[in-house]
């Protein structure tokens, strides 16, 4: 799924769905092209740029993903075998890829794990030949929900919440709750004592 619909669906209907097939891709665009649905087609600089990536990507071989969340490792797999691979992050640094391609059946090349991708952004690969493989990097998009979530959803999210959650409930009397609040207040203590008891001495002292 490449693109979804923001409806009244619980998901969002599709708009743009993409399968493999054979040795290339196939692309289903789910709504007219022309102006019975949208103005889409009146725009060329948006028409045309989407019809061109489309049909350059459906006739790429079928391989690791370009479009990946941080985090994710980098894997590229090439038609042709790359001399002098290099791997050029967001911010402009390169690094020698220092491993060799494993010749995959059909004609191509791969090169697995290359990085981890720990930065937003456009990563590339470049050969000596000049050729280049660009990677999107970018943040899992279920991050940005800006919904409301339930209690019991928050909680269902990570252990460490409900332990949280229970500690927080714990009876302070119980002998199950936190034990720094007491030990504060007994240090405190200790210390007005001893404050207290050099005042006397010193006084003692002086008489």
């Amino acid at each position: 799924m490449l693109a979804r619909l923001d409806d009244s669906a619980t998901a969002g209907s599709p708009l743009l769905v993409e399968r493999d097939h054979g040795r290339g891709r196939t692309v289903l665009w789910t709504t007219s092209i022309d102006d019975d649905w949208s103005r889409f087609a009146e725009s060329p600089t948006s028409l045309i740029p989407l019809v061109h990536e489309l049909c350059h990507g459906a006739v790429q071989p079928p391989g690791p993903g370009r479009n990946l969340l941080l985090g994710s490792s980098i894997s590229a797999e090439l038609t042709a075998f790359p001399e002098a691979p290099m791997l050029l992050r967001p911010g402009g640094s390169a690094t020698a890829v220092n491993q060799d391609a494993e010749a995959q059946p059909g004609g191509t090349w791969r090169l697995a794990d290359l990085a981890k991708a720990d930065r937003v952004g456009f990563w590339r690969l470049r050969t000596r030949a000049g050729s280049e493989t660009a990677f999107a990097v970018g943040l899992d998009p279920r991050e940005g929900r800006l919904e409301r979530m339930e209690l019991d959803e928050i909680l269902n999210l990570s252990p460490a919440f409900v332990t949280a959650r229970e500690e927080a409930n714990a009876d302070p009397t119980s002998g199950d709750g936190e034990l720094w609040r007491p030990l504060i207040a007994l240090v405190l203590l200790l210390l007005i004592g001893e404050s207290l008891w050099a005042r006397r001495l010193t006084r003692g002292e002086s008489a």
